[in-house]
């Protein structure tokens, strides 16, 4: 699962990020926000849909379809 200390809300993006540990998690702090003092890979932005559902966003670097898939699907294992 990945980690997340703080209550989701539909309709707000969070910022998927993987720790060199290989622990993923999500922050409300874009990679623009975290600026220099970010020591995880940046792995994109997903907004929470109405129905907890994720959407992603962005990436900041070309991802192909499968990895797209991939952590949509891990974005959409987090518990409510």
């Amino acid at each position: 699962d990945v980690a997340c200390n703080f209550q989701k809300k539909p309709g707000s993006t969070y910022y998927l990020y993987k720790k060199p540990s290989g622990q993923e998690y999500f922050s409300m702090l874009s990679p623009n926000e975290w600026g220099t003092s970010l020591k995880s890979e940046y792995l994109g932005a997903y907004r929470l849909e109405c129905d907890h559902s994720f959407t992603l966003m962005d990436r900041e670097d070309d991802i192909d379809d499968e990895t797209s898939r991939k952590y949509r699907k891990l974005a959409e294992r987090i518990c409510f």
